[in-house]
C-alpha cells in the first residue's frame, strides 16, 4: 500500500496536480496486543480471558495466539503514554512520508483516550475520579504530539473516538470539552513557560461516529462547531 502511494504521489507530482500539504492522512494510536504477563509502561488492560465481565463499550474478550503446542492467551492493552507514542512515531512509515513528500499532512489520533480509564472503572471508581484520569493521560498524549509538530514529524494531531457519541452518562463518555482542554495544556506545556497565556494547540481533528443508530454524535459536533466558531469570533474581536 505505501510503494502504490508513494508511486501514485510521483505521478501526481510531476503533472504538479497536488498542493503542498493538501493530502491528508490519517494514522491512529492507541490498541496493541501483548501476552498477559508482558505490560508496557502505560499499558491499560483491555482483554484478558473470557467471561470476565467488562463494561459496555469494550472489545470483544478473548484473544488467543495460536502458536505451536498450546494456545497462548493474548491480551489486548489501550496505551498513550508518551514512551509509547513515540516508540509508535519513530517506527511509523507514515512519518517518513509525510517528511519525504511535501504533498503529505500527517494527523496522528489518538484513539480512544477514553479505553485509559478501563481498568478504573472494573474497580468501581467514581466516574469523576475516572474522567480526571482520562484528562491527565490525553495531556500526557498531547504534549508529546504537540512536540512532533513542532519538530514537523506530524503536521498535527487529533482524537478518534466512541466515546464522544456517547451520553455523559456512560461510563466509556468522553467529553469533548476534556479534549479541547487538555490540547491547549499540552500546547502551553509545549510553547510556553506561562500557564496563564492561551496558546493555539495542534489538535486538529476529532472523529466521532455518527449514523442512524448513534445521532448523539450530530448534537456533539454541533456544539463542538458552535464552539469553535465563537471562539474564533472572540480572537478577531480582541
Amino acid at each position: 500500500g505505501m510503494t502504490d502511494a508513494i508511486m501514485y504521489l510521483n505521478n501526481q507530482n510531476q503533472k504538479k496536480d497536488i498542493a503542498d500539504r493538501s493530502l491528508q492522512v490519517v494514522g491512529k494510536i492507541s490498541y496493541r496486543t501483548g501476552a498477559i504477563d508482558t505490560r508496557l509502561d502505560g499499558d491499560v488492560l483491555q482483554e484478558e480471558e473470557e467471561g470476565d465481565d467488562y463494561p459496555t463499550g469494550t472489545l470483544k474478550s478473548t484473544i488467543k495466539n495460536q502458536g505451536e503446542g498450546e494456545n497462548s492467551s493474548q491480551a489486548v492493552y489501550h496505551n498513550i503514554s508518551s514512551s509509547y507514542i513515540s516508540e509508535t512515531l519513530n517506527k511509523s512509515p507514515l512519518v517518513e512520508l509525510h517528511q519525504d513528500r511535501p504533498e503529505v499532512n500527517l494527523v496522528y489520533c489518538t484513539h480512544n483516550p477514553e479505553a485509559q480509564g478501563m481498568e478504573l472503572l472494573t474497580k468501581g471508581a467514581p466516574l469523576e475520579d475516572v474522567r480526571h484520569h482520562v484528562r491527565e493521560r490525553m495531556v500526557e498524549a498531547f504534549t508529546t504530539l504537540e512536540r512532533n509538530v513542532v519538530e514537523k514529524r506530524v503536521g498535527s494531531y487529533g482524537v478518534c473516538s466512541n466515546g464522544l457519541s456517547l451520553p455523559s452518562s456512560h461510563p466509556m463518555h468522553l467529553s469533548w470539552e476534556d479534549v479541547l482542554s487538555a490540547a491547549s495544556e499540552a500546547a502551553r506545556n509545549v510553547h510556553d513557560d506561562d500557564k496563564s497565556k492561551s496558546t493555539v494547540a495542534n489538535l486538529s481533528t476529532l472523529q466521532l461516529p455518527i449514523n442512524l443508530l448513534e445521532t448523539y454524535g450530530l448534537k456533539v459536533a454541533t456544539r463542538i462547531k458552535e464552539h469553535l466558531a465563537a471562539s474564533s469570533l472572540h480572537e478577531e474581536e480582541n
